[in-house]
C-alpha cells in the first residue's frame, strides 16, 4: 500500500498557510485593537511612547517594529497584516526544520500539521497585533533551547539570549515564557559560572521594561479586577488554554468546568503517550527533551493560573506562545501511538487536523466578515453627510488614551477633517443634523436610540456589519 502521509502533510500545511493568508489576499477593515496598533505606530517615536506605549498593557517591541514597517510600506490593511503573515511563515519554517531533524517521521508530520492548522496560527497571521511576532519568537527560542543551546558560544549564544529578551519585550506572556526558558537554561549550566552569568544577566535585562512600565506607565493601575478579563478560578485558566490550543473541546462543551476536565484528561493521555515514545530509546537526549517539554508546558500554565487568581490575564490568543511546545508534545505523542502498536496512528492525526481546520475556518470567516467594519462606517458617513452635518464619535468613559482613540475615530476618513468627541451623558449637546460614529461599543443600539428620542431627536442608524459593535447613528 502506497504511503500517502507525506502528500497529506504537505496538503494540510498548505491549507493552513492558505487560511493564514486571507488577511493579505482579501482586504477588510481593521477592528478596534488593530486600529490601536496602527494608529499608535503611525505616530513619531516621542508621541508613540508618551501617548500610547506607556499607557498600554503590552511591552513596546512590536509597536516600534510596526512603526518602521509603516514608514516603508504604509498603513493599509494588506501592508500591515503582511508583517504578521510573514512572522507566522517564519515560525512554521523554524518548527518544520527543528522537528524534521529531531523527531521521527510521524512525529515531524504531526507537529507541523497541528502547528499550521491550529486556529491561533491562521487567525493571528492576519491581525495587526503582537501575537504573530510572539509566535515566531517563541518558536525560535524553543528550537534554540532544545538544540543544545549550552554547547553554543560566541554569536550563537548572543542570538539565543537576544531572542529571549526580544520575546519578553513583545508580550507579557512572552516575558513569562522567556523567564521559564531562562530558568531552565540556568539549571542546565548551573556548574558553568560564565554561562550562568550570561543567563542571569539576560534575565535582569528582561526585567528592565516591566519595572519601568510599572513605575512610569498605566499598567500599575491594571491590577486585581481592572482588566476586562474575568476568572472564576483554575478551571477558567485551563478552559482558556484549551480554547486556544484545542478549541474543538470548547465547541462541544459549554461549561468551563467540563472543558477543564476534558482538556486535563486529554493532556494526561498525551503525556502518557509521550512517555511511551521515549521509554525504549537508548539515547537520552530525546528523553530529556520530552521531560522538559512537559514540564515547561505545565509550569507555564501553573504560573498563569496563579496570576489569574490575583489579576485575570488569560485569553485564548495569549496561549499562542505555547503553540510550538504543544505541537512538539503532540508530535511525540503520535510517536507514542505508533510505538504501542496503533496501526493507523496517522489516521488519528488526520482526524485531529480536520477538526483543527474546521475550527480555523470558522474563526477566519468570523474575522474577515468583518466583525467590526470601521472602514464601512466611515465610508457611509462620508457618502451620506452633507456640508452642514456635524460629525461626532462616541468617546469612552474612563479611557487613559483619549488622544489615540480620537485618532482611531478619524483613521478611515479622507474627506472629513474634524470629528468631535461626545460622551453618552452629553448627547443633549449634539448639534443637528448629525452623524455619530460608535466604535467597539457594547451598548444596546435600541437603548441608545431611545435616549436620543427622549431628547427630541429624530434618529435612525446604520450597521456596517451583522452586529452592533460598530454603529452610525444619524438624525436631526
Amino acid at each position: 500500500m502506497r504511503d500517502y502521509s507525506s502528500f497529506l502533510t504537505y496538503l494540510f500545511v498548505a491549507i493552513g498557510v492558505l487560511l493564514a493568508s486571507v488577511g493579505v489576499l482579501y482586504q477588510y477593515s481593521y477592528w478596534w485593537d488593530e486600529l490601536y496598533s496602527v494608529t499608535a505606530a503611525s505616530l513619531n517615536t516621542k508621541e508613540m511612547f508618551e501617548i500610547f506605549i506607556l499607557n498600554d498593557v503590552h511591552p513596546p517591541l512590536y509597536t516600534i517594529l510596526l512603526n518602521y514597517w509603516i514608514d516603508f510600506f504604509g498603513s493599509s490593511e494588506r501592508a500591515t497584516r503582511f508583517l504578521s503573515f510573514m512572522f507566522t511563515l517564519f515560525s512554521l519554517l523554524v518548527i518544520w526544520m527543528w522537528s524534521k531533524k529531531e523527531l521521527d517521521k510521524i512525529g515531524f508530520q504531526t507537529t507541523v500539521i497541528f502547528f499550521s492548522t491550529c486556529s491561533l496560527f491562521a487567525v493571528y497571521a492576519q491581525e495587526v497585533r503582537s501575537y504573530a511576532m510572539m509566535l515566531f519568537l517563541s518558536s525560535l527560542l524553543t528550537a534554540l533551547y532544545f538544540k543544545n543551546w549550552h554547547n553554543k558560544s560566541g554569536i550563537k549564544l548572543l542570538i539565543y539570549f537576544s531572542v529571549a529578551i526580544s520575546l519578553s519585550l513583545t508580550h507579557y506572556f512572552g516575558f513569562i515564557y522567556s523567564g521559564l526558558i531562562l530558568i531552565f537554561s540556568l539549571y542546565d549550566v548551573r556548574y558553568e559560572i560564565k554561562k550562568a552569568s550570561y543567563v542571569v544577566f539576560s534575565g535582569l535585562i528582561c526585567f528592565l521594561w516591566p519595572i519601568f512600565h510599572f513605575l512610569n506607565g498605566n499598567i500599575g493601575s491594571k491590577t486585581k479586577d481592572n482588566f476586562w478579563i474575568k476568572s472564576d478560578g483554575l478551571q477558567s485558566t485551563i478552559s482558556n488554554v484549551s480554547n486556544g490550543l484545542t478549541p474543538q473541546i470548547n465547541f462541544v462543551l459549554s461549561s468551563a468546568y467540563f472543558v477543564a476536565i476534558a482538556f486535563s484528561i486529554f493532556l494526561i493521555f498525551v503525556f502518557w503517550l509521550m512517555k511511551k515514545s521515549v521509554d525504549n530509546l537508548v539515547k537520552t537526549d530525546k528523553k530529556i527533551i520530552a521531560t522538559k517539554l512537559g514540564l515547561l508546558f505545565l509550569l507555564f500554565v501553573v504560573v498563569i493560573a496563579l496570576i489569574d487568581s490575583h489579576s485575570p490575564i488569560s485569553t485564548r490568543r495569549n496561549y499562542i506562545v505555547l503553540l510550538p511546545v504543544f505541537s512538539i508534545i503532540l508530535g511525540l505523542a503520535a510517536e507514542g501511538l505508533k510505538s504501542i502498536g496503533v496501526k493507523y496512528a496517522f489516521v488519528i492525526v488526520i482526524l485531529g487536523a480536520l477538526g483543527n481546520l474546521g475550527a480555523t475556518a470558522i474563526a477566519v470567516k468570523s474575522k474577515s466578515a468583518p466583525a467590526q467594519n470601521n472602514s464601512g462606517a466611515a465610508k457611509y458617513i462620508e457618502n451620506e453627510a452633507g456640508s452642514k452635518d456635524n460629525i461626532y464619535y462616541l468617546a469612552r468613559d474612563g479611557s487613559s488614551m483619549m488622544e489615540i482613540q480620537e485618532m482611531m475615530a478619524e483613521f478611515y476618513f479622507s474627506d472629513i477633517a474634524i470629528i468631535t468627541p461626545v460622551y453618552r451623558d452629553e448627547f443633549k449637546k449634539i448639534e443637528r443634523p448629525f452623524y455619530l460614529l460608535m466604535q467597539h461599543q457594547k451598548d444596546d443600539v435600541e437603548e441608545i436610540i431611545a435616549v436620543f428620542k427622549s431628547l427630541d431627536f429624530e434618529v435612525d442608524y446604520f450597521l456596517p456589519q451583522k452586529n452592533n459593535s460598530v454603529v452610525v447613528i444619524y438624525g436631526e
